[in-house]
């Protein structure tokens, strides 16, 4: 009786034993899949959130283009030297854009060479001035003076030589973003026509 009694609290042991190791996997499972669950959650809203920021920031950016300042270059011949080269060029600095171009500080000059590429500035011939704020569809007006000697004007006269205005206006919009305006104007003796070169002119 008493050997029966013990094989039957061991067989209840034994029972408990498994029912408590099931239990306690199935407890595991539960908890890895809470666990699973939460960190999708988690990473559901980081997504959500990150996309939420990206919003906002193409907007906030959108917003920026469609209101900020744009300034483009307009070049006006005034006179001309031997009543072909240009001798005094005019160059208004127009705002095109929606409000103030703010800082705006230009360097400048004008250079008779071989090609656009081969120039560096010639610091007898470069111009800087502050211009301040120019406002929406108003501009700001730079006085360029060329001087010829009679060898530039025949090598210009065969095409050896070519005139070029350049340079780069640098300002700030509303929002504090820093800009600049780059251009190269070239001159051809055959149009007497100031045309924008094939390089140096990028607005940003």
């Amino acid at each position: 009786m008493q050997n029966l009694n013990s094989d039957g609290l061991s067989l209840w042991a034994l029972i408990i034993s498994i029912g408590s190791f099931l239990a306690a996997v199935i407890s595991a499972i539960f908890t890895a899949f809470q666990w699973n669950a939460a960190r999708d959650s988690a990473k559901s809203s980081r997504q959500s959130a990150d996309a939420a920021d990206e919003t906002v920031k193409i907007s906030k950016q959108t917003l920026q283009v469609g209101q900020r300042s744009w300034l483009t270059v307009v070049p006006d011949v005034r006179s001309r030297h031997g009543s072909q080269f240009p001798s005094v060029v005019a160059l208004a600095l127009r705002n095109g854009g929606q409000t103030p171009a703010k800082r705006v500080n230009v360097r400048y000059a004008w250079s008779i060479d071989s090609s656009f590429h081969e120039i560096h500035g010639d610091e007898a011939n470069l111009l800087s001035e502050s211009l301040g704020t120019i406002g929406p569809g108003q501009e700001a007006c730079l006085s360029v003076e060329v001087v010829y000697t009679p060898e530039t004007i025949r090598m210009l006269q065969s095409n050896q030589l070519r005139l070029y205005l350049f340079g780069t206006a640098m300002f700030e919009d509303i929002f504090g973003n820093p800009h600049h305006t780059n251009w190269c104007l070239t001159y051809n003796p055959s149009t007497q026509q100031l045309g924008w070169h094939s390089a140096g002119n990028e607005i940003d």
